[in-house]
């Protein structure tokens, strides 16, 4: 079965989140392989296409320099699920 994106899905919800906060912070998908997440996988938890792990969650939050909660609030403050 091929993947497709659900914007409906709390992937697909996480991934835009993850987006927005990854550009705030000046990066490309490519820097996360500073990260140990290579650029194609980063890509596809963007776009929602994967479920990121905790641990993947743990070195997201070390490149963007802020916790884990953070990664689930949107520009308004506010909880993405």
């Amino acid at each position: 079965m091929a993947n497709h994106i659900n914007p409906n899905s709390i992937n697909y919800k996480l991934g835009q989140n993850l987006a927005r906060i990854r550009k705030k912070n000046g990066l490309s998908q490519a820097d996360m392989e500073d990260y140990l997440i290579s650029r194609s996988y980063y890509g596809k938890i963007e776009l929602g296409l994967f479920s990121v792990t905790v641990d993947k969650l743990f070195l997201i939050s070390r490149a963007f320099g802020c916790p884990i909660k953070d990664l689930f609030i949107d520009e308004n403050g506010k909880p993405i699920l």
